[in-house]
Parts: structure tokens; sequence; C-alpha cells
């Protein structure tokens, strides 16, 4: 509706407005179907996507501020807003977490696994456990799980074999120093 109007209104014309239009619509087209797969087959959200929704409403703000400067009485500026609204909708959407069935918070991977892109940046799974401390003191039973590539014996068991071949090479090398003495 959008690519419509703008082809009927010369004022909203440039030599690149129609193509970037199209893009856009291309763009917002894949990954809408995208994210709804994704949503349907995946805990947490892309945080590519995650991006584009939250970058496309963010920059769309000033092309509908724009639209609204050149010709406030026209469908394109109508359009331009409908749009944004749209655009913001999906970010909402797309950060949203939904429950997964069969799944307790408290006895499922970590909370941070399965937050969106926005609460990994923003830290806001730990807000539950902050708050929890706050207000009181925290005991391991208040703590959220660890994901389970950060669980101390896969981490040692990772030190170990990367530590030990090295450690081989420096005794052999303090060897050969201590002979030549």
């Amino acid at each position: 509706m959008i690519l419509g109007l703008r082809i009927h209104d010369v004022r909203f014309q440039t030599q690149a407005s129609i193509a970037a239009d199209c893009l856009l619509l291309l763009a917002i087209a894949t990954l809408g179907v995208s994210a709804i797969i994704e949503h349907d087959r995946f805990v947490r959200p892309s945080a590519l996507v995650s991006l584009f929704w939250s970058a496309t409403a963010l920059l769309s703000i000033a092309k509908v501020r724009t639209a609204w400067l050149i010709a406030p009485d026209e469908g394109v500026s109508a359009a331009s807003t409908a749009l944004c609204i749209l655009l913001g909708f999906a970010v909402v959407l797309q950060v949203y977490r939904k429950p997964v069935p069969g799944i307790s918070e408290k006895h499922s991977d970590s909370i941070e696994s399965q937050s969106n892109f926005w609460e990994r940046v923003a830290f806001a799974w730990l807000l539950e456990t902050l708050r929890t401390g706050y207000n009181r003191i925290l005991s391991p039973e208040d703590l959220p799980m660890l994901d389970a590539k950060l669980c101390s014996n896969i981490l040692h068991q990772g030190l170990q074999s990367t530590w030990t071949p090295s450690m081989h090479c420096r005794f052999r090398t303090w060897r050969l120093q201590a002979n030549e003495w």
C-alpha cells in the first residue's frame, strides 16, 4: 500500500526510494515468515532477526517524520505511521519469551540460554535474582541454573586437555636449559 501511494506522489520519490521500499517490503515479508517459523521451533529468538526488527522500527521513525513534514494531509503519511507501528509490534513480538511446554523455569536450561537478544544485552535475565537478593540473603536455591557449557566439570576437562600438552613442552624446555648449564 505504501509503495503504491509513494509511486503516485512525486514528492516522495527519489532515485532510490522505490527500490529501497521494494527491498524493505521483501525483507519484512521474508523475515516475518522466518520469525514465525523460528518462534515455533526454537526457544530463543535469533539475535540477528531481533536486531533487524529493532533497527528497521527505529529508522522508520525518521521516515514517518519526514512524510508528515512533506505532506501532512496525504495517505502516505498515515500509511508510513501504520507501518512504523506494525514494525514496533514486530519488535515486541520478537522479544516476547514464549512459554515452553514441559519445561519448568527452575529445572530447565539456564534462563540466560532462553533469553532474547535484548534481555542478554541488558542483563534483564538477572533481574529476578537481583530482586530476590535485594529483599533477602540469597541461598543456592535462589540462583538461576548455569548453562551446561559453563559447568565446572566441563570447563575443567577443557582446561586440563589444553593445559597438559603445553606443560609437557615447557618441562622439556626447562630440562634442556638445565642440562646446558
